[in-house]
């Protein structure tokens, strides 16, 4: 039978640290030993301080993401509706359908931004490319969709304007879908994807989907501090040059027949890539003149830049032009800078 004082009794033949210290003292010429002992013990208790200071701070960044509150103060929010845009700066301009598309941001009267957007015009919703084997329009790429249906999206790249650095958006993949894609259902459905992109334009170019290493690379999960409440990482959603989708799996948008209008993010690499408004051309064709929806903010941000509270879709009928766009832009502090 085991007996435990048997067991353990092996411990007590073993010299303790604190009376192999004493015999050591008592030996001729142990002053130096002494000094180098309480070097030693200095330099121990120097490096617990500095573990347990990094851990403090690491754990103290970790509760800020999981603990900080989703909402606005009333403060700030007051803050951030009384800065007026009172200057829109348009970028990039190209041909889509019958009509065209355009990017621009809105600056207050210090030259911050207040809103990022694109705007198409009415023509743009006609004209559009209505099957696979319709050629690219001018200025736009046409790629096959890897999402197991098989269809094209057609991208219009642009550049925003320069004023847009202190944003944390870099560039606008504006896609035309005239199928829909994955999944099934739900997002087969002509629509456009919004893509508010992150990186820039090379960083996008040089991401695949060809080979299984691309198709782990893509499929990495973003960090949960960087995931907004409630949302979850859409197998099947990966695309070259696109990344990954995140969705709300909740969203009524989701059920069958029920897709007008959603807000996804993306990522590639484990790293956020773009903010979407995601909206069918039969929503368009409503002509919503100021439809507004609060975006679900991330615990963390990933950079330091202007982030959106709010996404908005409205139509001005008497420019006969859709305007999609970020709103309520407020500076968050990316989350690296903000532990350093």
């Amino acid at each position: 039978m085991w007996n435990q004082q048997q067991s353990f009794s092996h411990l007590s033949e073993i010299e303790s640290p604190t009376n192999r210290i004493k015999k050591m003292a008592t030996i001729p010429g142990s002053i130096s030993v002494k000094a180098s002992l309480h070097k030693l013990s200095l330099w121990l208790v120097s490096v617990l301080i500095v573990l347990v200071f990094c851990l403090v701070t690491n754990q103290g960044a970790i509760a800020s993401f999981q603990e900080r509150p989703q909402a606005i103060g009333n403060e700030e929010l007051g803050a951030i509706e009384a800065r007026k845009a009172v200057k829109r700066v348009t970028g990039d301009v190209k041909p889509i359908g019958n009509g065209e598309v355009s990017t621009w941001v809105e600056l207050d009267q210090d030259g911050h931004p207040t809103s990022i957007g694109v705007t198409m015009t009415e023509d743009g919703l006609y004209g559009l490319p209505e099957s696979d084997d319709d050629p690219a329009e001018k200025d736009a790429l046409k790629l096959t969709l890897l999402d197991g249906i098989g269809h094209a999206t057609y991208e219009h790249e642009l550049a925003f304007p320069a004023e847009v650095k202190e944003t944390a958006f870099n560039h606008m993949g504006y896609n035309w879908n005239a199928f829909g894609h994955w999944p099934g259902g739900i997002f087969t459905e002509p629509h456009f994807d919004v893509h508010f992109y992150m990186e820039s334009m090379d960083y996008r170019h040089s991401m695949d989907k060809s080979a299984k290493q691309d198709i782990l690379i893509g499929h990495k999960k973003m960090e949960r501090k960087y995931v907004p409440p409630g949302h979850s990482i859409v197998y099947g959603t990966l695309e070259p040059r696109m990344g990954i989708h995140w969705a709300d799996l909740s969203s009524p948008e989701l059920k069958p027949g029920n897709f007008n209008k959603i807000f996804l993010f993306g990522s590639y690499n484990g790293k956020m890539l773009f903010w979407e408004p995601m909206i069918t051309r039969r929503f368009l064709l409503t002509k919503p003149t100021n439809y507004v929806e609060p975006i679900v903010q991330p615990y963390e941000y990933p950079k330091s830049g202007y982030y959106p509270l709010e996404y908005s879709i409205r139509y001005n009928a008497d420019k006969k032009e859709f305007d999609i766009a970020l709103d309520k832009l407020v500076y968050r502090q990316g989350f690296e800078e903000k532990i350093n």
